[in-house]
């Protein structure tokens, strides 16, 4: 939709303030301690030239590397710090980062006779890892979006599951039948059968247990040492899930709508909406149960016996509803961008409802199940809360293992991850997402009044309390309650105290790296990871207004985003912070600050990540009234119509800006590219 006006509005304010708010001088400072921080990585965890200190062993070592996604998702804030409005030299660094990546690890082999890289891109990988790592190459694309390698790189990835590349002898998505050939694919195609199949038992199945239950001679993962065994299990997984598509590949979605957000072609349009509505058919066949595979005839349970669990990255193995519930999200999100429809979220919302009407109460915390399988499974081993609804009858002596318990076949009882349902109710406004996020809350911490400080800090992994949610260990985050319970009224400090938690943040890591005695030579894949000291989760809630993305391949979406019109880049300009303090369907009240006591800022306000959404109208605080987020209400000027989604501001030194936007959500097709300053 093209704007109806030509002059973007100009609003002028330059009247100081008496107080500056402490959510301000904090934002700024996270600012500019991570615009420092970031030279200890580049000085003591890489090469001169960019190069992972992993592995150990050189290219042509004979080891394989088979784990792309923790690689690339090392530096996956970098870019995104940048479109805050963090230094120049990030969108330097992260350019620099992912050719040096992808240039490095194409001299790795997969294991499996490919480059670990092949054209840019995995070889071949499942999308949920496939979805982590991409998290850097969408990021990158939203800083940079006229760079004319990221355009290309961006049709490539894209063209490879639209069959577009001649060089990929099966392809990786039948349009026929709407369903991803394999669990795993990539730029060399879907992967291989293997001619003996097997799937030996390895230290990390003990968290995870077992795929299958009903394969002859296994009963626990420990029956996997046994040759035959792992022979019998590998020819299940071949037979039942290496030709079945499963619903986490929905994360592909968000790699064809990077492609769209720079074309806007149809071919990307009508590709996500086909896919994303054949699997809304299949719930709705399943009784809106969310199904976890289909068979290459796009039938649920085709190659599973009829079983609607089963498949890969699934209901049964190895995380169950936490992957499934952000593959639902992050479909329903490129939906929603591209149609404006919030309907999709109807399934994550059903889905998370089921599962909360199971839930059982410990200690003023709802656990609800994550996984399911047949009836009365042999489920036995090894999780982080072995002693919550467990059964008391043990196959095996191992002391760290336990029997789950279930329930009409479900399993595994865990709290409810916030992520996707936060989503949800940013981009669908639907009074049910809230209330089911009230009731999942962690009223023993409680962490919708809090920072949840259980979320990982230090190099050591997740603290206690916090394993369900393994990924906040990789991006600093994990605040999605706070945020929820800041806009339903019950957090009100959470803006200077989610500033202060990021700052301790920056400088613990700092701390570790300084203390680090590490040799490189045992570093692992995700060495990296632990030690990234830029945070960006709370600068996108306070700043933007929305979630951070969910981090197994979504994209950004927020209410606002800034450019510094004076440096003509993404980001707020030096000296300015912003708040999102008001969050409704309609409308967002906003603070701006300018702390440079001399000198005027100039920024423009775009309405959502992509431009997806539309200002109606804007009213300044009327002069006079005291600048507090916590007074019950504000007394606000002349309502100025308007049908733009951008906005330019002149703030004065020292000022202090309080705005009340109009809004029309999703009104606008989203693109990367806004003509958002002035002509030169």
């Amino acid at each position: 939709m093209a704007l109806k006006d030509e002059k973007v509005p100009l609003i002028t304010y330059e009247r100081p303030t008496r107080e500056v708010p402490l959510w301000a001088v904090l934002q700024r400072s996270l600012i500019d301690a991570m615009n420092s921080a970031i030279d200890m990585v580049l000085e003591n965890y890489l090469r001169p030239n960019g190069e992972f200190l992993w592995p150990a062993q050189s290219p042509g070592s004979g080891i394989s590397v088979g784990s792309m996604d923790d690689v690339y998702e090392s530096f996956h804030s970098w870019p995104l710090f940048y479109v805050l409005g963090g230094d120049d030299r990030f969108l330097q660094l992260a350019k620099q980062q992912f050719r040096v990546v992808n240039e490095q690890f194409s001299h790795y082999s997969d294991g499996r006779g490919n480059k670990t890289v092949e054209k840019d891109y995995y070889s071949r990988a499942d999308w949920m890892h496939q979805g982590e790592g991409n998290q850097f190459f969408y990021h990158l694309n939203l800083a940079d979006p006229d760079d004319e390698e990221l355009q290309q790189l961006s049709s490539r990835f894209a063209g490879f599951f639209l069959n577009e590349d001649p060089s990929i002898a099966i392809p990786n998505f039948d349009p026929v039948h709407q369903v991803m050939t394999s669990p795993s694919s990539g730029s060399m195609g879907p992967a291989e059968l293997s001619k003996e199949p097997t799937w030996g038992y390895g230290d990390w199945m003990d968290f995870y247990g077992l795929p299958f239950q009903d394969i002859p001679g296994v009963t626990t993962v420990l029956d996997l040492k046994d040759p035959v065994n792992a022979r019998r299990m590998g020819e299940a997984i071949q037979e039942r899930q290496s030709r079945s598509d499963t619903f986490v590949n929905l994360l592909s979605t968000s790699l064809i709508m990077n492609a769209y957000l720079h074309t806007g072609e149809d071919k990307y349009r009508d590709w996500v909406l086909a896919y994303a509505g054949a699997w809304q058919k299949r719930i709705e066949g399943n009784d809106g149960i969310i199904p976890d595979n289909c068979g290459p005839g796009g039938v649920v349970g085709e190659n599973m016996g009829g079983r609607w669990w089963g498949g890969h990255y699934g209901w049964t193995w190895p995380h169950g509803f936490s992957f499934i519930a952000e593959a639902a999200a992050v479909a329903a999100e490129n939906v929603c961008l591209l149609t404006g429809n919030s309907d999709y979220f109807s399934h994550l919302r059903r889905q998370t409802a089921h599962l909360l009407s199971m839930g059982v109460d410990i200690n003023s915390m709802l656990y609800i199940p994550q996984k399911y399988a047949d009836d009365d499974s042999i489920l036995e081993y090894s999780i982080h809360n072995d002693n919550v609804m467990t059964r008391p009858d043990r196959v095996t002596s191992r002391e760290d293992f336990s029997r789950k318990r279930q329930v009409n076949g479900w399993f595994e009882f865990a709290p409810l991850l916030p992520q996707p349902l936060t989503h949800a109710w940013f981009s669908a406004w639907h009074p049910d997402d809230l209330e089911m996020l009230r009731k999942a809350r962690h009223h023993d911490v409680p962490s919708h009044e809090q920072i949840d400080r259980r979320c990982m800090e230090i190099f050591g992994g997740p603290e206690q309390g916090y394993q369900y949610y393994p990924s906040a260990l990789k991006y600093l985050g994990g605040q999605d309650h706070a945020l929820i319970g800041y806009h339903d009224g019950c957090f009100p400090d959470y803006p200077a105290v989610m500033m202060q938690y990021n700052i301790n943040q920056v400088y613990r890591r700092l701390k570790e790296m300084r203390e680090d005695r590490v040799d490189p030579s045992t570093y692992n894949d995700d060495y990296l990871q632990r030690r990234n000291p830029i945070t960006t989760e709370g600068l996108v809630h306070l700043t933007m207004g929305g979630p951070l993305p969910l981090y197994n391949g979504g994209l950004l979406l927020v209410s606002v985003r800034y450019f510094d019109r004076i440096r003509r880049r993404p980001g707020l300009p030096p000296d300015v912070a912003a708040l999102v303090s008001i969050i409704e369907s309609d409308s967002i009240e906003l603070d701006l600050v300018n702390l440079h006591p001399m000198e005027k800022r100039s920024l423009t306000i775009l309405a959502g990540a992509y431009g997806e959404h539309q200002f109606s109208s804007w009213q300044l605080k009327a002069t006079g009234q005291e600048q507090n987020r916590e007074a019950e209400s504000r007394t606000w000027g002349d309502e100025h119509v308007v049908d733009t989604n951008r906005l330019h501001v002149d703030l004065g030194p020292g000022s202090l800006l309080s705005i009340r936007l109009g809004m029309k959500r999703f009104a606008n097709r989203p693109s990367y590219h806004h003509a958002v300053y002035d002509p030169v």
